[in-house]
């Protein structure tokens, strides 16, 4: 059994400060999620008082209940309350999919010019959708394989608000000229979106082993062991390859390609065919987004 807390520590040991500069507007999560997050931790907690918790917070009671109900979890029985919904969904699975769903709240906010917010919550949900699939299929950890995906980049909003010389000059450059974006960060500023991501997640009381897949999901893809494209981590990784509206992973294509290579059985399309059909059931809006499996094709194409 894998020791994640042994193998976050290893990476980003506790107590570790950040290294953005000290006025970076750092994003705030509400007290009742942060007093929510601290109750579920405790084994003997009941749902009873973490369902009270959340319905003192409307948006947190309306979110849940969507999510529950949805058809992309597929219960066969619908919650009209938090206690049912944490009752059929799990406190484990409700908390992941709370934290996520703050977390993209309090991002959504940024004026970023690099980065359309609905554009880059979509891919975020694309990778969730393709990370879950994948875990599922590796015999993973879905839940937090899909919470990987969805925030793996969520500092980018600020941080491309908050030094967008930065990030233009990336963009600037020819795909040739550099590597993959963390990479890049790292070279010019210190720091990275994925280190720095991941050290916040530290402190709003995220699970180790979803900390580590934040922290990893640009440093490992080149070099993926075996036992890394096996786990969660590795799923995460993965799915930081699709398209994204910074080009994170310019090389991105080449290691979807190796991914068909190293693991015949798991089709491409196939995958992305079923992220289409999630992500309408649990998008609510409608969107410009191209199709996952239509780009993906096109990326794959040149290698058939």
């Amino acid at each position: 059994m894998v020791d994640w807390n042994e193998r976050r520590q290893a990476k980003l040991p506790d107590g570790q400060k950040s290294l953005l500069p000290v006025d970076f507007r750092v994003p705030v999560l509400s007290q009742v999620i942060v007093e929510f997050s601290r109750k579920a931790d405790d084994p003997n907690v009941k749902s009873k008082e973490l369902a009270q918790i959340i319905e003192t917070d409307s948006g947190l009671t309306f979110e849940l209940l969507k999510y529950v109900n949805s058809s992309a979890v597929g219960l066969r029985h619908k919650a009209t309350t938090v206690f049912q919904a944490l009752t059929l969904l799990g406190v484990r699975q409700a908390h992941l999919h709370l934290l996520t769903f703050v977390v993209q709240q309090s991002t959504s906010a940024s004026k970023s010019k690099l980065i359309d917010s609905m554009e880059f919550w979509d891919t975020n949900l694309d990778r969730a959708l393709f990370a879950r699939a994948i875990a599922k299929h590796l015999g993973a950890d879905a839940d937090i394989a899909y919470t990987g995906g969805m925030l793996q980049d969520f500092l980018l909003p600020e941080l491309t608000c908050r030094f967008e010389d930065l990030y233009t000059d990336y963009l600037d450059q020819k795909e040739s000229a550099h590597g993959d974006l963390a990479s890049f960060e790292l070279e010019t500023a210190g720091w990275n979106h994925a280190r720095e991501g991941a050290r916040l997640l530290i402190s709003w009381g995220f699970p180790d082993e979803l900390v580590y897949c934040v922290f990893c999901h640009h440093e490992s893809y080149e070099t993926l062991t075996d036992e890394e494209l096996s786990s969660t981590a590795g799923a995460v990784t993965m799915s930081a390859m699709l398209p994204g509206p910074l080009r994170q992973v310019p090389a991105g294509p080449e290691y979807l390609f190796e991914l068909e290579r190293r693991l015949p059985e798991f089709q491409l399309l196939d995958v992305a065919a079923q992220v289409d059909q999630q992500f309408e059931e649990l998008s609510s809006r409608t969107t410009n987004r191209r199709s996952l499996h239509n780009r993906i094709q096109e990326i794959l194409q040149p290698a058939g």
